[in-house]
């Protein structure tokens, strides 16, 4: 290693140096700090317009399509209502239409009815044999008549002695042996009873109210099948239902219009209204933007201007003085160090005193 004369003064000048260093690694390392706290202030004052930006057009979008959408559901309660009084002199208008093609089948089933009493009346066979149910028992004709003699005699032999299990659970066999013979015996009795002292002392008589109980069975079914036509029928204009469809088309005209009035609202707010409200936003942003973006780019220009030049002061500082008191020795500390151990100790050189650090 070649050691220069005046070693001291060599060494002042390379301690100056590092000192210098060292202040300008403080000073870059503040400089990137301060640029970095620039760009978080920066990045949340973009945050803060933009955020203030998409809450005020979605406040005031939602605003106004509230206010359409309040008429919009009037216009359709105003459209409901006016069908449903529609709906309600339509059902009345049938009402009576079916009133009028079933009269006659009423009245001949009036007239039917009075024969049959008077028939039962003048044969001295009491009204209740006149019932349906009666005939369903006695007489039956017809699915509906035999399923309603099938769950009757469910309902006496079936349903009654369950019932009476879950009364008493604990019936014993015989007791529930004596009641099932007792149903049979009451019910079994009085149904032989009421037919020995009805239907079989008169068959003739009730065979003509079997038919005509059947005639009005026919005429009610086919009122049924009158009454389910005309309810059917898809043609209003014998209702004469006019006037209501003319206020129904109003109704209809002013739903669509409301319709279309809130989409002309909200098309007019995304083509002018909102644009209008970010320029302004923007606007009243953008000092504070501006401001930190021009003191970030003469941070950062500094920034690069003093990192060029340390970086080139740093490569000439080592290139001066690695080669004599090697790399590891170049910081302030350690040279000062040996400025001391070579100042302290008279006649020593610097290769003993590099030792020593």
């Amino acid at each position: 290693m070649t050691c220069p004369e005046n070693i001291k003064e060599y060494l002042a000048g390379a301690i100056a140096e590092a000192e210098e260093l060292e202040r300008e690694a403080l000073a870059l390392s503040e400089l990137k700090l301060k640029s970095e706290n620039l760009s978080r202030s920066l990045s949340s004052a973009i945050k803060t317009r933009d955020k203030d930006i998409k809450n005020t057009v979605s406040s005031k979008r939602k605003e106004i399509s509230r206010e359409a959408d309040l008429k919009i559901a009037k216009a359709k309660k105003e459209l409901s209502a006016k069908k449903d009084l529609k709906i309600r002199e339509k059902k009345k208008k049938v009402s009576e239409k079916i009133g009028v093609d079933t009269s006659y089948l009423r009245k001949e089933n009036e007239e039917l009815k009075r024969r049959f009493s008077s028939l039962f009346r003048e044969n001295r066979i009491p009204a209740f044999c006149r019932s349906g149910i009666y005939y369903a028992l006695f007489m039956p004709k017809g699915l509906k008549e035999y399923l309603i003699a099938a769950l009757s005699f469910a309902f006496v032999f079936a349903v009654l002695p369950f019932v009476a299990i879950m009364l008493f659970p604990n019936m014993g066999l015989f007791l529930f042996a004596f009641l099932y013979l007792a149903l049979i015996f009451v019910f079994g009795g009085a149904y032989v009873f009421i037919a020995n002292s009805t239907r079989h002392k008169s068959p003739e008589v009730f065979k003509e109210g079997r038919a005509f109980m059947n005639q009005i069975n026919e005429n009610k079914r086919r009122m049924r099948g009158i009454s389910k036509s005309i309810k059917k029928d898809p043609d209003e204009t014998k209702y004469n239902l006019t006037e209501f469809d003319e206020k129904i088309n109003q109704a209809e005209e002013a739903l669509a219009a409301a319709n279309e009035e809130k989409k002309k609202a909200l098309d007019f707010f995304d083509d002018s209204t909102a644009p209008e409200l970010t320029r302004e936003i923007t606007e009243k942003a953008q000092g504070e933007i501006s401001s930190l973006e021009e003191k970030m780019k003469a941070t950062d220009s500094e920034l690069s201007s003093l990192t060029a030049s340390h970086e080139e002061r740093d490569k000439k500082f080592h290139e001066n003085y690695t080669p004599v008191f090697g790399g590891e020795n170049l910081s302030p500390l350690k040279l000062k160090r040996l400025k001391a151990i070579l100042e302290s100790e008279e006649g020593i050189g610097l290769e003993e005193a590099l030792k020593k650090l």
